[in-house]
């Protein structure tokens, strides 16, 4: 069970809010489940990754599933995948249909498993309209410029693409998701997106939730803007009038009277998320986006917004017979936050409200069930840097140069692909000045390294952003500062890196920049 005695934790941009952080008590249980993760989902198997699931979890390949029981995506192991990006249709309204894209399916895409030190094979084919030029970014991979998929690397339909790497990461929840140039935000809202989960002996030896599907769950919380009588799919609406959890709108699961780990993605265009569950209980935060905590973090609430990833725990013991629901309390959300009542609302159902998201039956446990969570989950030092290791400061100055339509820039520069926007020295540590003159909350993302926030206007982070991220809230008039190293590679010629905000929308109006790492 969660401690109480706890730090009271508020953050300015939850419009007040205020909840408990603390760390768990250790399990004395030491055992370990298995880790194959190659068991039965309930939904779909394990595949071997050369191309033949459906990529939508229901078993018969028509990305439909049952309306509201919650579909979870195949999971993929092996290292070396082949995925064909496709067009087709899903099923959000019943008896509607509505036009998606998908990787090996109608909608979203497998989950990859990737192993720390394995080198992976990609292919992507690209079976999009004729004209459709698409990429797919590795978003929170450590790889080298060439395979990272941004908008340099863009390829035809009928072409393929075949990126191949070791991989580097520490154990965390990823994703992957287009990125062309000015039609990021139309293709990851028509449904390209998918998970990417990492493994790593340290995360392998501790008593935490791992079985894919049973009680490690991935959930990709997306918006759709859909005409309620004709299913037509608004793919440049910011903001949308469902919402969908991996693709189902009212989302149902069963899940075992233990503790759960639920990998959260915002994977919407702009609308953010305030997580908390109905009735108000704690659930311990364990990981951030590109690994897990020092300790797990216990909350009522967390915000996530666009590009960012949580990996936390509810403790469904003691609720065998009841359900839980999993909500965004978009009533809470804070000064510039898209949706909610002191940001971009555009009067759809969503905007402002307090709305579910997954429902949560709990049934039995089942066989090696997690009921309590280590003290520790990584041992040591947070981050691997100290202010005194940069040798470089640079500061990224967001700033809005257009009202109809909205449009802002970096240094008051958009995204040209013929200029380089900064140069960095391999290996570099460096610190990144995060300075938000808009009025409006930009999550900032950059491609191949995390970083670790140092403050927010000069304050100390909330405890649950000091784990390694790539994407962080800048809020109206905020400066937040990040260390972290661009390590190993050197750009290949004609791909260089990208920083960018992540409003999809932000993105492919320029709001993003280029930058070369050299030796």
């Amino acid at each position: 069970m969660l401690r109480r005695d706890a730090l009271l934790i508020c953050l300015p941009l939850l419009a007040g809010a205020c909840f408990e952080s603390t760390d768990l008590p250790s399990d004395d249980d030491t055992g370990e489940e298995d880790d194959d993760d190659e068991s039965e989902t309930g939904e779909s198997e394990t595949g071997d990754g050369d191309g033949d699931g459906d990529g939508d979890g229901d078993g018969d390949g028509d990305g439909d599933g049952d309306m509201g029981s919650l579909v979870i995506p195949p999971l993929w192991t092996g290292g070396d995948y082949t995925l064909h990006v496709q067009s087709g249709q899903h099923e959000f309204l019943p008896g509607i249909m509505t036009d998606t894209y998908g990787y090996d399916g109608t909608l979203l895409g497998p989950t990859l498993e990737l192993t720390r030190g394995e080198t992976v094979s990609m292919t992507i084919e690209n079976e999009l309209d004729a004209g459709t030029e698409t990429t797919v970014h590795w978003h929170g991979m450590h790889l080298p410029s060439r395979w990272d998929g941004g908008p340099q690397t863009a390829f035809a339909p009928g072409e393929s693409w075949s990126p191949s790497w070791e991989v580097r990461n520490a154990a965390g929840t990823l994703w992957y998701h287009p990125h062309p140039m000015g039609q990021t935000q139309e293709q990851v809202a028509r449904g390209l997106a998918g998970f990417l989960i990492l493994r790593d002996p340290s995360e392998a030896a501790l008593a935490i939730p791992r079985e894919y599907g049973v009680d490690d769950l991935p959930l990709a919380l997306q918006d759709k803007s859909i005409d309620m009588s004709t299913g037509e799919l608004d793919e440049l609406g910011t903001l949308g009038n469902i919402m969908t959890v991996n693709g189902v709108v009212d989302a149902n699961r069963q899940v075992g009277a233990q503790m759960v780990r639920l990998r959260v993605l915002n994977g919407s265009v702009e609308r953010s998320y305030m997580l908390g569950f109905d009735d108000d209980r704690d659930f311990a935060i364990i990981g951030t986006d590109d690994g897990l905590l020092p300790a797990p973090l216990s909350v009522e609430r967390i915000l996530l917004t666009p590009g960012e990833r949580y990996e936390i725990v509810a403790d469904f013991t003691g609720d065998e017979g009841y359900a839980v629901t999993l909500r965004s309390f978009g009533s809470e959300l804070g000064p510039g936050l898209a949706g909610g009542p002191l940001g971009m609302t555009i009067g759809t159902p969503l905007d402002s409200a307090d709305f579910d998201l997954v429902r949560f039956d709990v049934g039995p446990a089942t066989a090696n069930a997690i009921t309590e969570l280590p003290d520790t989950l990584i041992p040591g030092n947070v981050s691997p840097w100290e202010e005194s290791d940069a040798t470089n400061t640079r500061d990224m100055v967001f700033t809005q140069i257009s009202t109809d339509p909205p449009r802002f820039a970096i240094n008051g520069k958009t995204m040209d692909l013929q200029v380089i926007d900064e140069t960095i020295t391999v290996d570099a540590v460096e610190i990144w000045n995060l300075v938000n003159m808009t009025g409006t909350a930009h999550p900032f993302h950059i491609h191949d390294v995390f970083f670790h926030v140092l403050d927010r206007n000069g304050a100390a982070p909330p405890l649950w952003e000091v784990g390694p991220k790539d994407t962080v809230l800048v809020g109206p008039g905020e400066t937040v500062r990040v260390i972290t190293q661009f390590r190993d590679y050197s750009s290949d010629p004609g791909f260089p890196y990208m920083y960018h905000c992540h409003m999809l929308s932000h993105e492919d109006e320029g709001m993003m920049g280029q930058f070369e790492t050299v030796p």
